[in-house]
């Protein structure tokens, strides 16, 4: 089961047709954007939205991409039963997901918004392999070059939609490229994770992996796409379950994170991640909401599914996203 493992994180079984199709686009919102083409800093060509601000001399920005895992891309996820590892069969619901409406309700709020694609997912290339993070920090340090030489954007004050993987790979590129990341005043984040928790500790697992177990596939399947050319040797890239941790890189992200995470989906054991990774963030003004059918409004949601933190900002969460963003941010 460590192998399996190990393939589920590395050889991105995501990259799939169900992951390329675009499920809308911004203008079933009535938004106007452009397809622009964004390089990570490796080199892989990456696909995103720009979605201008209503008023065009908006000095806010969101930045927005999608989790991984599921077949999702940055338009949203079509809702299917997933399979847990490569080679199983499809058997854990995931809701649908609309992060197009995420991009209009920031839309509204005066933002601009830019949304991009992962490696291996939506309209970017394909590139193995891949990392829950562990090379996708180099697609978020590319957007955030992009950003940072664009000449309306370069100047905005930016709001990061920290989500699952593109969540944990903003977190790295953050901790390695501090500069890069120097007009982001606020996060917004869900579903963050830690390989120790979401995998070894998680009870629905059972026992059936270990650190030790997994890092020596780790370390081999990283030794085999450096030998094949795949993937140069570079220290910033470790494939092990240290690596693979948000709390890691949490420390380093200075600004008030909003952290609104479902409590009782049994995939994720969020109730042990979420309070392990929220500590490690640094700023004293950062909030931590469990949410799910239990909880009180605003923080109640239809189902107690993982994808419920994915929409979250968009339905029930909304106007906690706004009082946040609205609290911390300059503009």
């Amino acid at each position: 089961m460590n192998w399996r493992q190990a393939c589920s994180l590395m050889d991105a079984p995501h990259a799939n047709d169900i992951s390329a199709k675009m499920l809308r686009t911004p203008e079933a919102y009535g938004m106007a954007f452009e397809e622009v083409a964004i390089p990570a800093t490796d080199g892989v060509k990456l696909s995103a939205w720009y979605i201008p601000a209503k008023d065009k001399n908006s000095k806010k920005l969101a930045i927005c991409s999608h989790q991984s895992w599921a077949f999702a891309n940055k338009s949203g996820f079509v809702g299917m039963y997933m399979p847990a590892m490569p080679g199983l069969p499809g058997m854990i619901w995931q809701n649908p997901i609309d992060y197009v409406l995420l991009h209009k309700v920031l839309h509204d709020d005066g933002f601009h918004v830019l949304a991009f694609d992962m490696r291996n997912h939506g309209s970017s290339a394909r590139s193995k392999p891949s990392g829950w993070g562990v090379t996708e920090f180099q697609d978020a340090a590319g957007v955030m070059d992009y950003i940072n030489s664009h000449p309306t954007l370069q100047s905005c004050r930016v709001a990061l939609m920290t989500f699952c993987v593109s969540g944990m790979a903003m977190l790295k590129a953050n901790h390695y490229f501090p500069d890069k990341f120097k007009n982001v005043e606020v996060c917004c984040a869900t579903n963050l994770m830690s390989c120790t928790y979401q995998h070894i500790k998680n009870p629905v697992m059972c026992g059936i992996m270990t650190e030790e177990g997994l890092n020596a596939e780790l370390a081999k399947k990283q030794a085999k796409y450096i030998a094949n050319g795949s993937l140069k040797e570079d220290p910033k890239i470790q494939f092990s379950v240290n690596e693979i941790d948000a709390a890691v890189f949490a420390k380093s992200m200075q600004v008030p994170v909003l952290f609104c995470t479902p409590e009782k989906d049994p995939v994720g054991n969020q109730t042990a991640d979420t309070p392990y990774i929220f500590r490690e963030f640094p700023n004293e003004k950062s909030e931590f909401h469990f949410i799910g059918k239990h909880c009180e409004a605003p923080y109640k949601t239809e189902t107690n599914n993982r994808c419920e933190g994915y929409n979250f900002f968009q339905k029930e969460g909304v106007q906690v996203m706004y009082d946040f963003l609205h609290k911390h941010m300059s503009v």
